[in-house]
């Protein structure tokens, strides 16, 4: 369970062009893996780390955002949501910067890329966080075509040295997985304008300071049909599985 509350952004409020015809009519967070929705799966991992408040951007198809996040916040037990609208797209720091005394509230917040089908357990990010000096934490794993990606490198110590988004050589197969963890106050440091974006101010900026989590567990980015065919696939074959369904094979 997570050690104290905090508040998770989950960044949703993309139009999905990639994924059309299916984003034609439904949001790319709700579009179903397994028969539940992007959103369906980052609620079920925020509630076994103990997270209970979290907010989503919404934009494309916004009301079915709205009342997917209603009906979840009414289950006895659920997670708080809040939807955040944005009738024209902030961009990832935009929406962070609009929401930030929001997340603050609690100390550390989580940023999460909603559109990655994750097996991350969010308490042990958070607790690796928490553990060590470094006030941002960003998660990453190995991918076979990092050029399409935000590519980094890493340190002995596990220290990010290097970071270059979607390079045509790249130096490492180590890839941004979309997840953040961050103190509060860091952001304040930096110079807010129209332009300002996530990867390219702050985490070139945190070069030597921001440390990365390894992801050991299933992670993909369901941003293609061919993406979702395959994460439909590693469904099927047992590659990654609900936690509601691998809690309960725990238990018996």
């Amino acid at each position: 369970m997570s050690p104290a509350p905090i508040t998770a952004l989950v960044l949703a409020g993309g139009l999905g062009t990639r994924l059309r015809p299916l984003t034609d009519s439904v949001p790319k967070c709700l579009v179903p893996v397994g028969g539940l929705p992007l959103l369906g799966w980052w609620d079920e991992a925020l509630a076994e780390a103990g997270i209970t408040d979290a907010i989503v951007n919404a934009h494309a198809h916004a009301s079915q955002v709205h009342r997917w996040a209603h009906t979840q916040s009414e289950r006895s037990g659920g997670i708080h949501w809040q939807v955040f609208d944005e009738p024209k797209l902030l961009g990832s720091a935009g929406t962070l910067r609009a929401v930030l005394p929001r997340l603050e509230a609690n100390g550390d917040f989580l940023v999460i890329y909603g559109d990655n089908l994750s097996a991350i357990d969010l308490a042990d990010f958070l607790s690796a966080h928490r553990a060590g000096p470094q006030r941002f934490t960003i998660a990453v794993h190995e991918v076979p075509d990092p050029e399409s990606k935000g590519v980094l490198e890493l340190d002995g110590a596990g220290r990010v040295i290097s970071f270059e988004e979607k390079p045509a050589e790249p130096r490492s197969n180590l890839v941004n997985a979309g997840l953040y963890a961050i103190s509060s106050g860091l952001l304040d440091e930096f110079e807010w304008d129209d332009a300002f974006d996530l990867a390219h101010d702050v985490l070139p900026a945190l070069l030597g300071e921001m440390v990365g989590y390894r992801l050991t567990r299933y992670h993909r980015d369901i941003g293609t049909p061919e993406a979702l065919a395959a994460a439909e696939e590693d469904l099927a074959a047992g590659r990654i599985r609900r936690r509601t369904q691998s809690h309960r094979e725990e238990t018996e």
